[in-house]
């Protein structure tokens, strides 16, 4: 099984909603078969139990071999390569900026984030390169993650987290009130995370009918 960004971001909204548990059901197994209302409507709850069964075991496969998987330097989305960069040192003050800005809501901004961290690369005649930097492709980028494979996405924003909390902390901020609460909430976020609060609950949502 493979979870997009897209899929990921909108399952977890399904899942923090105050829907009935019956109309979440509903509407995880349409964010992940692409079947239509008419089509949910038109299943016996017999059909509908026997598919939220396959889809919960999916993803429960799915979790445990996010759980597995590492960084990854590079990544493919929709026909293009692009290059991972985990090395704050590296960026203009503008993707800096961006970068604590887009970790106040993780889950949310999941493909900003990897769109930060993405360089474009193309093929030459000396083998792949990667393109100038354009910051106007910023937005482009971003759309374009929405269909990147939600582990690689995971599993890099998180290591790159914990990079950037140490980038700020070596700046001396001790005393500057403002950056340490920025600090703080960052590596709150990040322990959050690295005990699973991104994987461990949405998709236990799906239930099965009785």
């Amino acid at each position: 099984m493979r979870l997009s960004i897209r899929q990921f971001q909108d399952v977890t909204k399904i899942s923090e909603s105050e829907l009935s548990e019956l109309d979440k059901s509903i509407l995880i197994v349409k964010t992940l078969t692409d079947k239509t209302d008419f089509e949910i409507e038109r299943m016996s709850a017999k059909k509908f139990n026997a598919i939220c069964r396959i889809v919960r075991d999916m993803l429960d496969s799915y979790v445990a071999q996010v759980d597995k998987d590492k960084p990854k330097k590079f990544i493919r989305v929709n026909g293009t390569t692009y290059m991972l960069h985990y090395d704050i040192t590296r960026m203009v003050a503008g993707k800096y900026v961006e970068a604590v800005t887009f970790q106040q809501d993780m889950i949310g901004n999941l493909q900003k984030l990897l769109a930060t961290m993405a360089v474009p690369m193309k093929w030459t005649w000396r083998g792949i390169r990667a393109k100038p930097y354009d910051a106007t492709e910023h937005s482009k980028i971003a759309e374009q993650m929405l269909d990147a494979d939600f582990s690689v996405a995971y599993h890099a924003c998180i290591f790159f987290s914990g990079v950037l909390i140490q980038s700020i902390k070596s700046l001396n901020i001790y005393g500057n009130f403002p950056e340490m609460q920025t600090m703080e909430a960052l590596e709150k976020r990040l322990v959050n995370y690295l005990d699973g609060s991104i994987t461990a609950n949405w998709y236990q949502n799906l239930k099965v009918l009785n």
